[in-house]
């Protein structure tokens, strides 16, 4: 059975079960709501394959997080994010769909000894859902596993440790 296209990008903000395609992200000086939709590791005929990343900066002192940066990246590309400490995280999202399961391939590293901190989750229109944490020393990578789906979502989190200043992921097929 075929699976009709839910894109070419969607709101990340507005939920699986929301009909809201949206334009593409081209726009990069304010935080994205949007990514793309991509179909297991292959490129669309008029799209490649494409996840967005942006940098939130926390103010502990206000409780308030800064948008830093955004742009889109490509399957196999490095998305690097160089901060000052706990308080910046590099949020990665995209979407897809596949009729068969997906390993997708997390490349961590960073200049520091500390390592960094990561997280993942990702649901589907399909209803299933899944997570997961941890700690990674630099040079580390995570296999991840997304099920078959209509639709899905996944979004990915790494966050600065102490003595670390630059953080480096990649996405790669597996």
């Amino acid at each position: 059975m075929a699976i009709l296209r839910a894109g070419p990008w969607r709101s990340f903000n507005s939920g699986l079960n929301s009909s809201v395609n949206t334009d593409p992200e081209t726009d990069f000086s304010s935080q994205p709501t949007s990514a793309p939709v991509n179909i297991a590791f292959n490129n669309w005929p008029n799209q490649n394959w494409g996840a967005v990343k942006y940098i939130n900066k926390y103010d502990s002192s206000t409780g308030i997080n800064t948008y830093i940066s955004g742009d889109l990246y490509g399957l196999g590309d490095s998305m690097t994010m160089t901060g000052t400490g706990y308080d910046d995280t590099m949020y990665i999202y995209y979407f897809w769909q596949s009729m068969a399961d997906v390993d997708i391939e997390v490349d961590w590293s960073s200049n520091g000894s500390d390592g960094l901190n990561w997280q993942y989750n990702y649901s589907t229109i399909d209803g299933d859902s899944g997570s997961d944490n941890g700690y990674a020393p630099t040079g580390t990578t995570e296999i991840f596993v997304l099920p078959a789906a209509t639709l899905g979502m996944i979004r990915i989190l790494a966050s600065l440790s102490a003595s670390v200043d630059t953080v480096t992921v990649t996405i790669n097929e597996f």
